[in-house]
C-alpha cells in the first residue's frame, strides 16, 4: 500500500502514537510478512499477494474512534488493519475508488480478507505480528 502525503502513525491504547514514517512516500506492508515491519521491504509496484476481487461485501462498518475521521490521517492498529481517516484519496488494485464510511476505512493488511482491500476481522485467524512499540 503506497502512501503520499501523510505520516504513518500507530494505534496506542485507543490514542494515536508517534509517526512511524514520514509523510513523503511510503509502503506499508500488507501481506505480514516483511522483515522491516510495518513498512514493505518490496520494490514498487510494493505487492507480496495477488489482490482479489472481494468475494463478499462488507458487512460490518468501521466503528473505531481513532483516528478522528475530521483529520486526515493514516494509522495502524496493533497486528491489525491500517486504519484511514479523513478525505484521503485510496483506490484499489482495480483503479476504483475504496468508498468510506462515515470518513474512515480499515484496511486489510494480512492479506486474507474476503472484502479486499478492506478489513474484514480475518487477521484475527492470520495474525499480523507487529514489533513491539518503543518506550
Amino acid at each position: 500500500m503506497l502512501v503520499r502525503g501523510l505520516a504513518l502513525r500507530r494505534i496506542v491504547a485507543l490514542e494515536l502514537g508517534p509517526d512511524l514514517a514520514p509523510g513523503e512516500t511510503y509502503a506499508v506492508c500488507r501481506c505480514g510478512r516483511s522483515s522491516s515491519m510495518p513498512l514493505c521491504e518490496r520494490e514498487a509496484p510494493y505487492g507480496c499477494f495477488e489482490e482479489e476481487a472481494p468475494a463478499r461485501e462488507l458487512e460490518k462498518l468501521p466503528t473505531w474512534d481513532v483516528p478522528d475521521p475530521a483529520i486526515a490521517c493514516v494509522a495502524l492498529k496493533a497486528n491489525g488493519p491500517v486504519r484511514v481517516s479523513g478525505d484521503v484519496k485510496i483506490t484499489g488494485a482495480d483503479g476504483s475508488s475504496v468508498p468510506a464510511h462515515a470518513g474512515r476505512r480499515s484496511l486489510c493488511r494480512c492479506g486474507a480478507s474476503a472484502c479486499q482491500p478492506m478489513c474484514d476481522g480475518s487477521h484475527k485467524l492470520a495474525p499480523i505480528e507487529d514489533p513491539p512499540v518503543g518506550p
